[in-house]
């Protein structure tokens, strides 16, 4: 078609571009080209366009690729072709808000990348296929704007030999919302994994991990409210369990491993049921005397309700990130390369991130959420427009300027030093006595001054604060902002965890944190390069039945990799971790050649075969696809290196 690629359009408003992409909505066309750029719109249903057949066409595509319609497979044959030829590391940044469908074309890009390098019916294609429902169910949950949601950010690298071929892959995961666990904003639910555990685990086993129906833990109960009890239970979920623990075999895992991996996930529901009773006499509870180490001295310091219940909270959230970090280097032990495999390799990636937000209340997960995402949208603006622009000029190729929304002040903001808000964050939470209004005044008279158009102060000066994001205006509530960037445990509490009867516990809590507030691989995994048979399991030695081998084990001291690990005095912050993330997931796509797919949702209503005009109008806007159809339009989208024109 004409207008498989808006920069075809031979006129060019909002309202045409509009109005062409309703069009093509309306027959189920929901990817469009903008020159190399894909849009993909979500089509709230399945469509039958993902099959093998429908992806043959595009295997070596690009001499053709005119006259086949757009799709994610057109995009990843491009890609690999890049690769291939240039001999380059590639990337894909899949990008929209919250529901446009970003993990479903990162799921289907990366399974044609897998059938072109000729992995489709190996056994590491498997694996790297099923990983990813593993990821889902630990890291997706059902929000009000999405019912498959990324709450976290996941960057795949596929790494090819130079001839194209498929030797391994590796996961980097940022930033997990392990609030989740311990509570729910209404409307929402807990992580996928602990709805697939209720309906699926057999009678014995609901009795082998202590567990009563989901309406008698209180970090599942909470999310109850508004859902009925029946639509968990389903047989869709029973067979989504059955499934689970079937990638967990074909990835790798042993029957062990699964066994520990479900008694984790008890134990944090079990913690989650936990109540503290203050004493006759006054407020401090009695169940439990914190010790808190001080120069080399233990301290008992008593507890009242409210800071105890907080205490068991930080527990389960961080048994749950672990253990998390616990799968992912699993995953990446066993997708790693083989040691014979070819040590100049090339990588792609893909980018699959949360999209941005905005619900009713706005708290410090949404901050860093939308920050992501204004880094993000920072990126396509600099390789789509700036740089595109400054190569024209510096090879003295005349063209029109294109006009667009520069964010790079809104991200100074959150980034500088010392007044950015993650810096003033981070301030204020070594302060004991900090509050979180003492933040919030802090940051009226630091951002709000700095930048009064992008900060806005409230008219009460109180505990809240908006942002005017490339996406839109977004307020904030502080409350919490503080506790939530401490996510301190007491050392009491780690001192039991580092010392548990549980090998499984004691590993992942004797390991270090990166610079990113990911879970370092241990002493252990790193010094297991892998030779690794079918059947047999990366963290075999976590086998229960081995008391002999458990006993022999010591307490692990700092990781080989000391890079890996953040060197910082007193504990690191969430901001700490999140700002580490972004420069690391910039510098990984900046040293790659970056490809674009921007992500689009139909309607609020997550409804299929219904578009809202406004909606999308605002997404089209606010992404920039009116100013890339522009530049692309008046550009050059083909370039070669002379001697490779000649």
């Amino acid at each position: 078609s004409p207008t498989d690629d808006l920069a075809s359009l031979p006129d060019l408003t909002e309202d045409i571009l509009l109005k062409e992409m309703q069009r093509r909505y309306k027959r189920q066309q929901i990817y469009t080209y903008i020159g190399e750029i894909l849009v993909a719109i979500n089509p709230f249903k399945e469509l039958q366009i993902y099959s093998i057949p429908v992806s043959t066409p595009f295997f070596h595509s690009l001499l053709c690729l005119n006259s086949l319609p757009p799709h994610i497979y057109g995009t990843a044959d491009a890609i690999y072709h890049s690769l291939v030829v240039e001999k380059l590391p590639q990337c894909c940044v899949i990008s929209g808000e919250s529901g446009a469908g970003k993990t479903e074309s990162a799921k289907y890009m990366v399974n044609q990348f897998l059938r072109l390098a000729d992995c489709e019916e190996g056994e590491l294609n498997l694996k790297i296929e099923q990983a990813n429902p593993l990821l889902e169910a630990f890291g997706n949950a059902q929000t009000t704007m999405n019912d498959n949601s990324s709450r976290f950010a996941k960057y795949l690298e596929l790494i090819f030999s130079r001839e194209g071929r498929v030797l391994g892959a590796g996961i980097s995961h940022y930033l997990l919302e392990k609030s989740r666990v311990v509570y729910q904003n209404p409307g929402e639910r807990n992580f996928h994994i602990f709805y697939l555990m209720f309906a699926g685990l057999s009678p014995d086993e609901y009795n082998l991990y202590g567990l009563q129906g989901p309406q008698y833990h209180r970090y599942m109960s909470g999310a109850l409210s508004g859902f009925d009890l029946r639509t968990m239970m389903t047989q869709t979920a029973k067979d989504k369990m059955d499934k689970f623990r079937q990638s967990l075999q074909t990835v790798g895992f042993n029957k062990d491993d699964e066994d520990n991996l479900l008694t984790c996930l008890s134990a944090v529901l079990h913690i989650g049921d936990i109540q503290f009773i203050p004493s006759a006499n006054n407020d401090i509870a009695q169940v439990i005397n914190m010790e808190v180490l001080s120069k080399g001295e233990a301290i008992r310091r008593q507890r009242d309700v409210y800071h105890a219940g907080d205490c068991r909270d930080a527990l389960a959230k961080a048994l749950y990130a672990r253990l998390f970090g616990w799968v992912v280097n699993g995953i990446n032990h066993l997708l790693q390369p083989l040691e014979d495999s070819p040590e100049d390799t090339l990588e792609v990636g893909v980018l699959d991130i949360f999209g941005f937000e905005d619900f009713s209340r706005n708290s410090f997960e949404q901050l860093c959420i939308n920050l992501a995402n204004e880094q993000l949208q920072n990126f396509f603006n600099k390789h789509v427009f700036q740089q595109e622009q400054e190569a024209y000029q510096s090879e003295g190729v005349t063209m029109e300027l294109v006009r667009f929304v520069d964010n790079k002040p809104t991200v100074d903001l959150f980034l500088q030093k010392p007044t950015g808000i993650l810096s003033v964050l981070d301030e204020e939470s070594h302060f004991p006595k900090a509050t979180d209004f003492s933040l919030a005044t802090k940051l009226h008279r630091t951002a709000g001054h700095t930048a009064p158009h992008i900060y806005i102060v409230p008219r009460d000066a109180g505990a809240s604060f908006s942002i005017t994001h490339y996406a839109g205006r977004v307020t904030y509530d502080v409350n919490g902002f503080l506790e939530k960037n401490r996510d301190t445990l007491p050392n009491s509490v780690l001192l039991v965890l580092k010392t548990s009867s549980s090998l499984l516990i004691r590993e992942m809590f004797q390991s270090r944190m990166t610079r990113t507030g990911s879970l370092a691989p241990s002493a252990r995994q790193l010094q297991s390069r892998r030779v690794i048979k079918p059947n047999q399991s990366p963290f075999s030695f976590f086998r229960k039945r081995s008391s002999v081998h458990q006993s022999k084990v010591k307490l692990l001291h700092r990781p080989v990799s000391a890079a890996l690990s953040s060197e910082r005095k007193g504990p690191a912050t969430v901001a700490f971790h999140f700002k580490n993330s972004l420069s690391e997931l910039i510098a990984k796509m900046s040293s790659s050649r970056p490809h674009f797919v921007r992500c689009i949702k139909p309607n609020t209503g997550k409804q299929p075969d219904s578009l809202d005009p406004g909606y999308v109008l605002t997404q089209l806007r606010y992404t920039g696809v009116l100013e890339t159809v522009r530049i692309r339009k008046l550009g050059f989208p083909i370039r070669l290196p002379f001697q490779d024109f000649l």
